[in-house]
């Protein structure tokens, strides 16, 4: 039994390196993006299209910000 604790505890603790690196990997990819929309924003040239998709962005987060969204967030991490 001793061996079986053992080995799920190694398991954990591998799991949650595995989940902090994949958290660090998620914010450096997040900030790269973040980084290049705002390059493509200051290009002239690409200002039409960068202006209707910021709108679009915004709506997004108009929508995940919500009363409704996060209701529905709260119920799922309850679970």
């Amino acid at each position: 039994m001793r061996v079986i604790d053992n080995i799920l505890e190694i398991l954990w603790k591998l799991l949650g390196t595995f989940g902090k690196g994949a958290y660090l990997l998620l914010v450096r990819t997040s900030k790269t993006l973040t980084a290049f929309w705002d390059f493509l924003c200051d290009i002239h040239g690409l200002r039409w299209f960068t202006d209707r998709m910021n709108i679009v962005f915004r709506e997004i987060g108009n929508a995940w910000n919500s009363s409704l969204a996060l209701v529905f967030r709260e119920e799922i991490s309850e679970s």
